[in-house]
């Protein structure tokens, strides 16, 4: 009973430095871009955009170097669905969500063609399922420079848009301007607190529920949704409060950000194993099939500039509910 109870303080202290990381990285990254007259436009689409990704990348990253590639691909898989289908679905409850410019659907289009990248990648030929298969430290190479060619290509379009500028503009001056000295302390608060939050929250939600659910679910769900924390947080008091449309567009970066990115860095870090190999019995179709289905019920949703209303949201809500009802009747610890 104490150690449970010890292991739940981590793991609620675990989620609490990934925020507080998350954001810090965030204020001070900015704070020095600022300071060196780099463009808010380049700010918003590197720092700000993978700030709301750092926690996932830590917990992958530990998950992947210490072999356990369900938490390492499941915590990516489980924080794009959660993201889209649960974040969403409860922010709409308190305002439309709005997406209806040219960079969302840019990045709609690259999400949906880095989804089609990965799946190749995860699929294991000889038996054609997702199973036992393996994200190479070469693939994960190219993950990364997919992101990297997303990035720049996004950079240059939106370089030529005034609207887009106005609202990279409008993205970052909520940040308060501090010294270089300042920004530094902050980034290595939040270096340190999101290596050592991801640390004990992977341990300790794989004590909490080792012995009643499979890894499978720890890394789909219970990772997932620990990670994606900052997002949700940030979302909904946004939307209770009124004060600005979120940008779905931010989510749905925050999805390419995820795959390419974390995985493509945790595959390559995960070197001396020749990668992120996949579990021998653990079939991720469903879950990437829900990943990707999510993505296109996201774009039919904000068809021509369509919002997501109060309706599709509880049909996100919903369809998450079922997700984890189905998971934890088919792959609880016997």
């Amino acid at each position: 009973m104490d150690n449970i109870f010890i292991n739940i303080l981590f793991s609620v202290l675990g989620v609490f430095l990934l925020y507080l990381g998350g954001n810090f990285i965030v204020d001070g990254s900015v704070a020095i871009a600022n300071r060196l007259k780099i463009a808010p436009i380049v700010i918003g689409l590197t720092v700000v955009a993978m700030g709301t990704s750092m926690p996932e990348l830590f917990v992958s990253l530990f998950g992947a170097i210490r072999g356990n590639s369900d938490i390492a691909v499941g915590n990516v898989i489980g924080s794009n669905i959660f993201n889209i289908i649960f974040v969403l679905g409860v922010s709409a409850l308190f305002m439309n969500m709005c997406a209806g410019t040219k960079s969302y659907y840019i990045s709609m289009y690259s999400m949906f063609f880095i989804y089609i990248v990965l799946f190749v990648m995860l699929l294991n030929f000889d038996n054609m399922t997702l199973i036992g298969d393996k994200i190479s430290v070469l693939e994960g190479v190219i993950l990364f420079l997919l992101l990297c060619v997303y990035v720049f290509y996004l950079y240059k379009f939106m370089s030529k848009d005034k609207n887009e500028l106005a609202n990279f503009e409008k993205e970052v001056s909520h940040i308060k301007k501090s010294s270089i000295f300042i920004a530094i302390i902050k980034i290595i608060i939040a270096i340190l607190a999101l290596a050592f939050g991801s640390d004990i929250f992977i341990n300790g939600v794989t004590e909490i529920f080792d012995d009643f659910i499979s890894e499978h679910i720890i890394g789909f769900i219970v990772v997932a949704v620990g990670t994606s924390i900052p997002e949700l947080v940030t979302s909904v008091v946004a939307a209770i409060k009124k004060e600005a449309d979120i940008s779905v567009g931010n989510i749905v970066g925050s999805n390419i950000f995820n795959v390419a990115g974390v995985l493509g860095i945790s595959s390559i870090a995960s070197y001396k194993f020749g990668g992120i190999i996949l579990s021998e019995t653990q079939n991720y179709l469903i879950d990437f099939n829900l990943m990707f289905a999510s993505g296109i019920l996201l774009y039919l949703f904000t068809l021509r500039g369509s919002s997501i209303g109060k309706v599709k949201g509880i049909i996100f809500l919903f369809i998450y509910i079922a997700y984890v009802v189905f998971l934890l009747k088919t792959t609880v610890v016997g």
